[in-house]
């Protein structure tokens, strides 16, 4: 039994003669305790995003009436993250990481503090770029427990990413020696993530030569930069929205035959 109480009775006879036997039997009635070990995981605000940490908060608790020796938490990290860091207690052992409890107390009836509980953090590095990652937690004990069916707690976060990607707007081909002719560069993102920090990269061909550009490139010995900052997630109405921008560099054909390449990054 692992709780409730337990009697034992016991009772003496004998073949002779008694005086009295109201003293013929004896009881010992003793209450039972037990452990009740469960783990509950904090996650990380769904969807989690590629290339972002995020924390998994263990709270590991004592339900039951008994202490709970030996206590430890084993949380196997799933594909798609890498290990960053955990709490002092814990270990990573290749993706597997061990938090070391020890002895909970008997639960105190009063949530949130108590020697009948304790809290741990464990942070990744999210490596996968989409899918799901499912991360799972059990606690064990050398005690004996009233039950087991909350031993282990999940949390499952689908995984978000930034796409970003750039087209150049060519002018007509060819192009006349002397004239100035724009490139217009467009940015977007096609993904289900912001991108941060965002830069478009356009280094002139030799050829030409720069004459202006929009608001937020700058000119550097024919290499142009366009800081974009922050494109939103992709909003599914192309040409539109926070998640496009568009910039123009204008140059100057010095070359008088050829031909130029012109190529942007972002």
């Amino acid at each position: 039994d692992t709780g409730g109480s337990l009697t034992k009775k016991a009772v003496i006879e004998t073949s002779s003669q008694q005086s009295s036997e109201q003293n013929d039997a004896s009881a010992c009635t003793s209450q039972v305790t037990s452990a009740d070990v469960t783990v509950t995981k904090e996650c990380p605000a769904d969807p989690v995003v590629a290339g972002t940490e995020v924390t998994y908060v263990l709270h590991a608790a004592n339900l039951g009436t008994g202490p709970a020796k030996d206590v430890t938490i084993t949380d196997t990290l799933p594909g798609g993250v890498t290990f960053v860091s955990a709490s002092s207690e814990c270990v990573n052992n290749s993706g597997t990481v061990t938090c070391t409890v020890g002895t909970l107390a008997a639960n105190d009836g009063t949530p949130g503090s108590g020697a009948d509980e304790a809290s741990y953090k464990i942070t990744v590095l999210v490596t996968a770029t989409s899918g799901t990652l499912t991360n799972k937690a059990v606690i064990a004990t050398s005690s004996q427990q009233s039950a087991t069916i909350n031993d282990a707690s999940a949390c499952t976060s689908q995984v978000t990413s930034a796409d970003v990607t750039v087209t150049k707007e060519c002018p007509s081909d060819p192009v006349v020696a002397g004239t100035e002719v724009t490139y217009v560069l467009h940015a977007a993102n096609l993904g289900t993530a912001a991108a941060n920090d965002v830069t478009i990269t356009d280094t002139l061909p030799a050829g030409v030569s720069f004459v202006g550009a929009s608001t937020g490139c700058v000119n550097n010995s024919g290499t142009v930069t366009c800081t974009v900052g922050v494109l939103a997630a992709n909003d599914g109405a192309p040409g539109t929205g926070a998640d496009e921008a568009s910039y123009k560099i204008t140059v100057l054909v010095t070359a008088t035959e050829g031909t130029l390449t012109n190529t942007a990054l972002i």
